[in-house]
């Protein structure tokens, strides 16, 4: 496992706490900084009803971020068209599955219980990996 897909396990029904402060906030020539204005994105989702993976219930869905190789193997999921008066996004749905599955690690099954509101609650906090900053 590289450095970009290691992750502080979260405690059920926890969000994660704010870094120090004090943490280094200096970067490399050619590191993008953070941007001040975006919000943290959420790495879980605190089910509505719980669903059955690997034989257990499961009340809070965790990821990790996505990486080039899961991209490459579920799909991007995201849709921008910018064709229109105003852009719109939109989710492929059958690739936003195959992601939610790789990211949280559940069967596609499990991911098929999921009720329509947590589907798309899950939906829309991933959907910012795969959209430009701002958007």
């Amino acid at each position: 496992m590289d450095d970009v897909t290691k992750h502080e396990p979260l405690k059920p029904d926890v969000p994660p706490q704010p870094q120090d402060e004090a943490a280094d906030l200096s970067y490399e020539a050619g590191d993008q900084a953070p941007l001040p204005d975006e919000p943290e994105i959420e790495l879980f989702h605190v089910l509505a009803k719980p669903i059955q993976a690997h034989g257990e219930e499961i009340t809070t869905l965790k990821w990790r971020e996505p990486t080039g190789g899961d991209i490459e193997r579920a799909g991007n999921p995201v849709y921008l068209d910018f064709s229109g008066e105003k852009p719109s996004i939109s989710f492929n749905e059958k690739k936003m599955a195959a992601m939610i599955s790789v990211l949280c690690a559940i069967p596609p099954s499990s991911v098929r219980q999921l009720g329509a509101k947590d589907w798309n609650a899950v939906a829309w906090k991933l959907f910012r990996f795969f959209t430009p900053p701002g958007a």
